[in-house]
């Protein structure tokens, strides 16, 4: 089966777990060269000083150091003598090496306490079938998530294993199909054979003269400069564009999340889809920088932090991946579906956004997404005494959706406390389709307490018409529709 939703990751999906973004990037390693290596801190001032960006960061300091590298290639084939740019050659080698090794240990570093958890509402998708994560990050999150929550994974390497190294296959059978579109900081090129290999994690060298020794090999990291085309030419560069393109044919909906777009052939890879692909970018600024892609009706963007948006959308997520898959490609259905989708979880973005202003509603908030049901319990009781629409919005959420019976029976009072006038047709719509027998006996309940008028009646009618009412609500039901009658 094919997984409807695909998602494209840049740095700022990674940043909520302690990696940087690429200015923040570039300016701790700044700040490192110029304690650790002075001569080389000179060399990237002198870089700076040549103003060939409006901003720096990582990408255009890689970029900036290729094409110093790069520099006796170009001298060579014009006939000029390079001698006298050797040394600046040496430098920019050098500077090289020190900042593959920063990128290495900086990845290395990510929190290792929080990915299975917060990224539990992305991973969850692959039980809709095989979930391609598509990203231009270098770090590990992502496997490590994977791992912790006993999901398979691959990322075109042998499956991970006790081995310490695994070989490129280019093939892609797992739960989570990972595509790393500049490498990892766990990937390296055997010098001089060009073959691949995964280790079992980043190892740092000290120098750009440096290589790890493997039996008769040398191996030297694999991470390419995004900016640079020709990079992108290579293998297995080719090969995972190939496969992004390949697997845009197939998806209903794209989120970019935390990605800036900068590299251009990605960006038309995805432009050239939009006749029949949904985009969502997902980012603090995403309604703005969503025109790099063009001004097709089919992107959209939510203005939120990527784990924020998980947070806020998990659930959701989940029973728009379920509803476009069981369209079968229904394309009209399945843009209704994603507007949907995208006014609802803009709408509940803005919700925490103007409940953080409250610090201790925000706390209850906060607990009401708890992995411990007794929190989330509390957390619901606690809201009732807030009349905010906000509030009124996320116990609704949590009737619909909350795993735990105990949990949707509190909402079910905290509801009618919160929301006194107008609950009738939310607690019949709830009615309509709970399975609990707990939770049906309270939901009737809350039905019957209500004021007696012909709405609350017809919603107790209806209700008492479903098969799977168990027989405590039903008897609930019944009676009270006798004293209605008699009332009458």
């Amino acid at each position: 089966m094919t997984n409807p939703v695909t998602f494209l990751l840049g740095a700022g999906a990674a940043f909520p777990f302690g990696v940087p973004m690429m200015t923040g990037f570039y300016a701790d390693f700044r700040e490192y060269l110029s304690r650790r290596y002075p001569h080389c801190f000179t060399f990237l001032e002198r870089l700076e000083r040549a103003g060939t960006h409006p901003t720096r960061d990582l990408e255009t300091l890689l970029s900036d150091l290729s094409a110093v590298v790069d520099l006796n290639r170009g001298l060579t084939l014009l006939g000029v003598g390079s001698a006298s740019h050797q040394p600046d050659v040496e430098l920019a080698r050098e500077l090289r090496g020190y900042l593959d090794a920063f990128i290495v240990d900086t990845c290395e570093r990510f929190d290792r306490a929080s990915p299975a958890r917060e990224l539990q509402p992305l991973l969850a998708l692959h039980e809709l079938g095989p979930l391609w994560v598509f990203t231009t990050n270098y770090d590990r999150i992502i496997e490590y998530a994977c791992e912790q929550s006993g999901i398979s994974w691959t990322d075109g390497f042998e499956r991970p294993g006790d081995q310490a190294v695994a070989d490129w296959t280019g093939k892609f059978h797992s739960d989570v199909r990972l595509v790393k579109l500049h490498g990892s900081v766990n990937w390296y090129v055997d010098d001089p054979d060009r073959s691949l290999h995964r280790l079992d994690r980043g190892y740092s060298l000290p120098a750009h003269d440096f290589m790890l020794v493997r039996g008769d090999q040398r191996l030297r990291p694999l991470m390419i400069i995004p900016t640079l085309e020709k990079e992108a030419l290579g293998t297995p560069y080719v090969e995972l564009s190939v496969r992004f393109t390949d697997v845009l044919q197939e998806s209903h909906l794209l989120i970019i999340a935390g990605n800036s777009l900068r590299d251009s052939h990605i960006h038309n890879y995805i432009r050239a889809r939009l006749d029949a692909l949904e985009v969502l970018v997902v980012s603090p600024s995403a309604t703005k920088r969503m025109s790099v892609l063009g001004s097709s009706d089919r992107i959209h963007g939510i203005d939120a932090g990527f784990s924020e948006f998980l947070s806020v959308a998990g659930t959701k997520l989940f029973e728009l991946g379920r509803t476009m898959a069981a369209q079968d490609r229904a394309d009209q259905a399945n843009r209704s579906a994603v507007k949907a989708f995208i006014v609802s979880v803009s709408q509940d973005t803005l919700d925490e956004t103007t409940l953080r202003k409250d610090s201790d509603l925000y706390r209850i908030w906060s607990d009401s997404k708890s992995a411990v049901t007794a929190d989330r319990v509390q957390a619901v009781r606690d809201l009732a005494s807030h009349r905010h629409p906000a509030v009124a919005r996320r116990l609704q959420h949590l009737l619909s959706n909350d795993p735990d019976e105990h949990v949707r029976v509190a909402c079910v009072t905290a509801f009618t406390q919160a929301v006194p006038d107008g609950c009738v047709t939310l607690l019949s719509d709830a009615l309509a389709k709970e399975m609990a027998p707990l939770v049906q006996l309270e939901l009737a309940l809350a039905l019957c307490r209500q004021s007696h008028n012909e709405k609350t009646v017809d919603a107790l009618r209806h209700g008492i018409t479903r098969p799977e009412l168990s027989s405590v609500a039903r008897s609930v039901i019944n009676d009270y529709l006798a004293a209605s009658s008699e009332r009458v």
